[in-house]
């Protein structure tokens, strides 16, 4: 620059005899302006070695930081390190980015000016009018090289450290004993760990050679001494690797990470420009002007120039290939993709175990267990087993139950799924006891009772005799009330004959068949002056047929659906369609009113991950409005909920096809099943939404009730969870 400089004033490129003597002035101004663009420049060149030395001093922290893996650290230390090293990575991008971004910007203003005046048609181009620029911008280029390379070096180096862990990660587990229970297994020997490493893998000379100069501790293809695995357990080390994967450090400039990514960018940019700048001044730029084929050649080469070959040397320099790239194939990425979402999926879990996040964690499991990650879903359940407990809170009361379901699941299916569940099943009179305090805890059952009972009484109100189908008969709790108020009809009771359709569980709970379930309604019957008749039917709803049900001409029938319904296979089970066939067979008995209660449930078809998250949103709340009622110490209170509702959730989550009993469904979609077979809305009466709530004044103000298109919805906390409806 001074010597252009020098020669442009002496060749007369400036004709301002300011001072009165030509050579006079032109010298003073000359000196004035060198001085002036050797502070800028010197100002400029000590801000970017600056940032130089400083980049080498983190680059051997870097270094330094690498040395933990090969010694025997705790996660604590090198995450305490590292977070140290990200912190000052980030101060020294917060004081440079306005400069570097500044930089960039008047390179790439003066390169674009000086392409402008080279290119504008009718100009006279030489050296007098455009040398000072082209010049000017290369020492702006030369000092943005400077900044980028130093910057691309240390973000390199700190990404780097994924690498480095990964593979002490890797190192560790290799050397680590396979036992039975996942336990961290004790150190052997160092020496033969380090003997082996050795022979594993060792660079030959001319390996080395390829490699280049770049070699340290942070890349390098040495393995690591695993001595990582005598006191950090695979999870920790696990854990590790995916934080350096999800907070990779570096020079950033508002977000941007000057990266080889980002300097591929900036050469797309800068690169064209400048070549193009330097070809239009080879091409002009001579002191006469002489625009030879000739002259114009010789300037070229000439020229090719310091700065194309900067460039071309800085690209060699930094943007040596990834190693990685050279397994750039699909099945690669595949498990690339797969690693990363495995490493993801831990880094969430440990955010949500920490936090305490008992639901997130299940879903986690659950996901596990669909994708078949053995090794997360171990890991998941050993941390779900110290989160759950079966007198905790109500989510961990569920949680206890689903993991059972999850281990049941894990165990394959069939009868392997119940001899998994750790609860032991309990007499005829137990669960009768249980079932009975579950019915006074929560009003779900007397909603259902009730609600049918009022739209039956309603249908048959001026009615003689009455046959009551009941496809569900279990105690025959439900038709106490509805006999007693057929007792003290105006003008008499009607003639009422029950068809109770048994279960065999209902049977094992009253330690006897369907003639103890009459023996006590005909004797309330008789206590009322109901004229009564029993007919019991012990087989299962799948098996029921018209011949079966002993319809007789002239009564009035109604048919009672009792959380029965779900039970019952439908098309997407087995080819019978069980489900669709009843209703269609009771369609073809001309009942006056079909009565249907179901929980408010979408887990027929739904994928397990959808189920799964289904069962722990519903059963969530019925556990919750348990705690009202059943305080935590009561003694009977787990009883209850084992033995009646943990069976139903370890079914919805442990078992698939014919085995899954528990197959919820909306009303929606009970409605679009019900006019299939043909049958017509019958709204319940204000009388039934008043009974309702009326029994729900002796329980809390968190039950909600909910009258919608003739139907009623009893939810907790505004979520539904038992719907209630009426049909013919």
């Amino acid at each position: 620059m001074s010597a252009y400089k020098i020669w442009w004033y002496a060749s007369g490129g400036s004709q301002i005899p300011f001072l009165g003597n030509v050579i006079l002035s032109d010298t003073v101004a000359c000196v004035m302006e060198l001085c002036s663009w050797l502070y800028r420049t010197t100002v400029i060149f000590l801000v970017c070695v600056l940032f130089r030395l400083i980049c080498h001093l983190q680059i051997l922290r870097l270094q330094d930081f690498a040395k933990l893996f090969q010694i025997d650290s705790d996660v604590g230390s090198i995450l305490s390190e590292h977070l140290r090293i990200r912190r000052h990575l980030r101060i020294i991008s917060h004081r440079y980015r306005s400069f570097i971004l500044c930089l960039l910007v008047l390179v790439t203003g003066s390169q674009f000016s000086s392409l402008l005046i080279t290119t504008k048609a009718y100009t006279e181009v030489n050296m007098y009018r455009a040398g000072e620029l082209a010049l000017c911008s290369m020492t702006l280029v030369t000092a943005l090289l400077i900044l980028l390379r130093s910057a691309s070096k240390i973000t390199h180096k700190a990404q780097a450290v994924t690498c480095l862990a990964a593979k002490w990660h890797v190192c560790a587990t290799l050397e680590s004993f396979e036992i039975a229970d996942g336990e961290t297994p004790t150190l052997v020997a160092r020496n033969s760990h380090s003997n082996k490493g050795n022979d594993v893998i060792t660079l030959t000379e001319s390996d080395s050679d390829d490699y280049g100069d770049e070699e340290d501790d942070l890349d390098n293809n040495n393995i690591i001494p695993a001595y990582a695995f005598s006191t950090i357990s695979f999870q920790k080390r696990q854990a590790l690797v995916s934080y350096f994967e999800n907070n990779r450090a570096g020079i950033t400039v508002y977000g941007f990470t000057l990266d080889r990514g980002t300097l591929h960018t900036i050469f797309g940019l800068e690169f064209p420009v400048s070549h193009s700048n330097n070809n239009n001044n080879t091409s002009h730029l001579s002191p006469d002007n002489n625009n030879s084929p000739l002259s114009g050649s010789s300037a070229t080469n000439n020229n090719e120039t310091e700065l194309s070959l900067m460039l071309k040397d800085l690209e060699t320099a930094m943007m040596e290939p990834d190693l990685d790239n050279s397994f750039n194939g699909y099945e690669f990425g595949q498990q690339q993709q797969q690693h990363r979402a495995a490493s993801s999926a831990m880094y969430r879990s440990m955010e949500m175990i920490s936090r305490g996040d008992l639901k997130g964690t299940l879903y986690e499991c659950a996901k596990a267990v669909e994708n078949c990650d053995v090794a997360m879903t171990d890991w998941l359940i050993s941390q779900l087993q110290q989160m759950v407990s079966v007198s905790g809170e109500p989510v961990q009361r569920l949680g206890a139950y689903m993991l059972e379901g999850l281990v049941a699941r894990l165990a394959s299916s069939g009868s392997s799924i119940y001899k998994a569940l750790r609860c032991k099943d309990p007499t005829g009179p137990e669960l009768l006891t249980y079932m009975h305090i579950l019915y006074e805890a929560c009003p779900y059952f007397k909603f259902g009772y009730e609600s049918a009972n009022g739209a039956i009484a309603e249908a048959v109100k001026n009615e003689s005799f009455v046959h009551i189908i009941d496809f569900q008969i279990s105690q025959g709790g439900q038709w106490v009330s509805l006999i007693r108020a057929l007792g003290a009809r105006p003008g008499g009771p009607p003639r009422v004959r029950i068809t109770g359709i048994d279960d065999p569980r209902s049977s094992f709970a009253r330690q006897g068949g369907l003639e103890l379930v009459g023996q006590r309604l005909g004797k309330l019957a008789e206590m009322c002056g109901v004229p009564f008749e029993f007919n019991g039917a012990a087989l299962c709803c799948t098996e029921v047929e018209i011949e079966k049900l002993g319809v007789r001409n002239g009564e009035a029938l109604a048919v009672n659906f009792p959380l029965v319904l779900h039970h019952m296979p439908d098309e997407s089970v087995t080819v019978e369609n069980h489900r669709d066939r009843l209703l269609r067979l009771v369609k073809r008995l001309s009942p006056n009113v079909v009565t249907l209660v179901e929980q408010e449930a979408n887990t027929n078809t739904a994928p397990f991950l959808p189920r799964f998250v289904e069962t722990m949103n519903h059963y969530l709340a019925v556990f919750e409005s348990i705690d009202v009622k059943l305080a935590r110490d009561h003694k009977e209170r787990i009883n209850v909920e084992q033995h009646c509702l943990a069976r139903e959730v370890v079914n919805l989550i442990a078992c698939e096809g014919v085995e899954r009993e528990e197959r919820h469904e909306p009303l929606g979609k009970w409605r679009s099943r019900f006019h299939m077979a043909g049958f017509k809305p019958y709204p319940l009466s204000s009388y039934v939404n008043a009974t309702i709530k009326g029994l729900l004044e002796s329980y809390s103000e968190k039950y909600t009730l909910e009258e919608r298109d003739g139907a009623l919805y009893l939810g907790w906390k505004n979520q539904p969870l038992i719907t209630s409806c009426a049909w013919r």
